[in-house]
């Protein structure tokens, strides 16, 4: 918490670029993680989140699927 990735332009550039984000087990609301999901999405990646709760920015992803990930990633 609080905490700033190191090589944020770098993630920020793979975000810019990618088709396709999973974001698995987080609440979405501690940033910058929790702006990810809501950039790869607005350039155009399909967006799959995976939690036990639905995150507050569930309507930044495409799919939601209810779980803990080291369950739903496998299946």
């Amino acid at each position: 918490f609080g905490e700033v990735p190191e090589h944020l332009e770098a993630i920020e550039r793979a975000l810019s670029a990618c088709t396709h984000f999973l974001a698995l087990g987080t609440s979405g609301v501690v940033h910058p993680a929790a702006g990810m999901l809501a950039l790869a999405r607005a350039r155009g990646a399909r967006t799959l989140v995976s939690a036990l709760e639905p995150p507050e920015n569930l309507h930044a992803s495409d799919r939601f699927v209810a779980g803990r990930a080291a369950e739903r990633v496998p299946a």
